[in-house]
């Protein structure tokens, strides 16, 4: 690829994908954005996270101008045993899945070709994010995986919007059971 590569937000460690926000201005943020990490890289505030892969508009300033056969480079992701290329899908992008801990095998899941976001660092991120540590927890347990909380995130009780998503998922068993007039859920809300 003979392109330049284009900074973005979500190339930046300074980027919260969860909060969709800049950790250093508390502004918000879109992860394609390549205006404001060109500020950013000018104010010294831009620190390359590693694990994103870059995705076109890395490359291309516009849509128009990007190649018609254009696919990401995979060539420095690590691999499985299979060959498949440890990636996991999170708010940023594709990223170079990283255990969650050291009891953690990674692995691609086959249907997906990708990692499952439970067993990877950044998954479990996301998930104490969106359901908190409670839930979080019940979820890995189920999965038959070790959660890692981090210090930061010992207090995070979840998104209610996420809550409320997931408790959904868990209700729909397939007969309209979601459609029942009563809550089944132990969140007091």
């Amino acid at each position: 690829m003979n392109n330049a590569l284009i900074l973005s937000c979500s190339m930046c460690a300074n980027y919260c994908p969860n909060k969709r926000m800049c950790k250093k201005t508390k502004e918000p943020r879109r992860p394609e954005n390549t205006e404001f990490a060109k500020t950013c890289i000018a104010d010294g505030y831009f620190v390359r996270y590693l694990h994103v892969i870059p995705d076109y508009y890395n490359y291309f300033p516009n849509e128009k101008s990007t190649s018609e056969g254009w696919r990401k480079d995979y060539s420095k992701v690590p691999t499985d045993n299979n060959g498949n290329h440890l990636i996991v899908v999170t708010r940023r992008g594709e990223e170079r899945a990283i255990p969650a801990n050291e009891t953690v095998m990674l692995r691609v899941n086959a249907p997906l070709d990708r990692v499952d976001p439970w067993i990877t660092y950044q998954g479990q991120r996301e998930m104490i994010f969106d359901l908190g540590i409670t839930v979080a927890e019940s979820e890995a347990r189920k999965r038959g995986v070790k959660l890692t909380i981090l210090p930061e995130e010992q207090n995070s009780l979840g998104d209610l919007h996420q809550l409320n998503q997931h408790v959904q998922k868990l209700n729909y068993t397939g007969n309209r059971s979601w459609m029942k007039d009563e809550t089944s859920n132990n969140w007091g809300w």
